[in-house]
Parts: C-alpha cells; sequence; structure tokens
C-alpha cells in the first residue's frame, strides 16, 4: 500500500442546505433546511444528511450551536477519511459514508450501553422470575445500572445467567460516566491521546492500572464489535 499517496489526496467538504427535500418552521415561523455535506476525495463526490439532523434557514445565520455540531460533522468525516484511507490504501472510496459518520458520531457510552443492556435482557428472560415482564425492557437506551441495580433486589438468581465479568463491565459504564466522557464519540476515541488520557482517568477511578488496562481493551472490543454488526 502506498499510504503517502494516499494521504496527499484532497479532501473537500461543502456544506448546503438541501431545499429540494422538506422544510420546517423553527420557533420563529422561519423556514428552515435540511443540512448536507458534499464530499469530494480522489474525484469522487457524494452527498450526505446531517447525522445531528441539522435544520437552519441560513447557513450564515446559524446559531453558535447549530455551527459547533456542523464543524463537529465535518470535522468527523475528515478523520473517517483520514483514518480508513490510511488502512485501506487505494481500495478507499466514499462509499457507505454515510452510515460511517453516524457510526463515529455515536457516543462510546451509548455502545457499551447498548451491549450490557442486551445482555441484561438476555439473562432477565432466562431467569424465569415473577418480576421477569416488570424489568424487561425494550428500549436500549435506558439507565442499565439502575436496571442491574433493580435486578439484584428482585431477582435472586439473575447472576446465574450472566457472564462473570459483568460486574465489571457495569463499573466500566460508571467510571465513563463519572469523569464526564457522555459526550465521547468513536471518531475521538480512535485518537491515542484520547484513550491515554481516559487511561489515566480509569486508573484514578479503579485505583488499579492493571484493571484500567483491561478496561480500555474491553472498550476497544465492544466498540470493534459494534462496526462488525453494522458493517
Amino acid at each position: 500500500m502506498n499510504s503517502e499517496s494516499v494521504m496527499q489526496k484532497k479532501i473537500t467538504i461543502k456544506t448546503f442546505l438541501n431545499k429540494k427535500l422538506a422544510s420546517k418552521k423553527n420557533v420563529l415561523g422561519e423556514i428552515d433546511y435540511p443540512v448536507y455535506y458534499q464530499i469530494t476525495y480522489n474525484r469522487k463526490n457524494t452527498q450526505i444528511k446531517s447525522a445531528f439532523n441539522i435544520y437552519v434557514d441560513d447557513l450564515e445565520n446559524a446559531n453558535s450551536t447549530q455551527n459547533s455540531e456542523i464543524q463537529i460533522e465535518i470535522a468527523t468525516i475528515h478523520k473517517i477519511i483520514d483514518l480508513e484511507s490510511e488502512n485501506l490504501g487505494n481500495s478507499f472510496s466514499l462509499q457507505g459514508l454515510k452510515n460511517k459518520h453516524t457510526f463515529y458520531l455515536t457516543t462510546v457510552e451509548k455502545i457499551v450501553q447498548k451491549f450490557l443492556m442486551i445482555t441484561l435482557q438476555k439473562a432477565i428472560n432466562q431467569a424465569n422470575n415473577e418480576y421477569q415482564n416488570i424489568l424487561k425492557i425494550e428500549n436500549n437506551d435506558a439507565n442499565v445500572v439502575l436496571l442491574y441495580k433493580a435486578c439484584k433486589e428482585l431477582m435472586d438468581n439473575i447472576g446465574k445467567f450472566l457472564p462473570d465479568d459483568f460486574k465489571f463491565e457495569i463499573d466500566v459504564l460508571k467510571a465513563l460516566t463519572k469523569h464526564q466522557k457522555r459526550n465521547l464519540i468513536v471518531a475521538d476515541w480512535m485518537e491515542t491521546s484520547t484513550q491515554l488520557q481516559l487511561k489515566e482517568d480509569f486508573i484514578t477511578y479503579f485505583e488499579n492500572t492493571k484493571t484500567a488496562d483491561s478496561a480500555i481493551k474491553w472498550i476497544e472490543k465492544i466498540i470493534h464489535q459494534h462496526w462488525k454488526y453494522l458493517f
């Protein structure tokens, strides 16, 4: 792979309002249109909608919050192309960029939360307890830490149906939220500096370097599993 030639290819991202699609009125009664990005790379073009579903009346008049979100999305598109073109070389293309953009903008907390919720719900189904139906939650975004606490109080046998490391995995999620990593997205997780800082935070939380290392490796595994499931 000639990575040097790949990295030199220019990435151009233009933001525009897609006025061909349905608009909607904002609280001021103004007409807002969906934000889209036109990406050009290696003489190929594609267009994707804002993953944050941003609508504005005029790009120049977008408020600071929307501008910030737009900049995050643009920076994430750059990261995706840089990372994947480096790994795949000349075989990289813009195909599937829309779904990859959404994935890279997903928070690490959400991916971990979803994984743990699926595991816990499976255990609840297997436990065959009188509280089983009460504790069934279809929404994977529900608070799995609180649900796990309720399960332990209401279902004496729940531990028999959970992996041995489940409590540790719950603690990893707690560590993520305690150190205000709720907004840590996958694109930032890919940065070595981010993982090093998170490791330091985990050492403080767990008071054990080995446990912190295990936590980082486990999160990496879960993110990779989520990627394989989607793509």
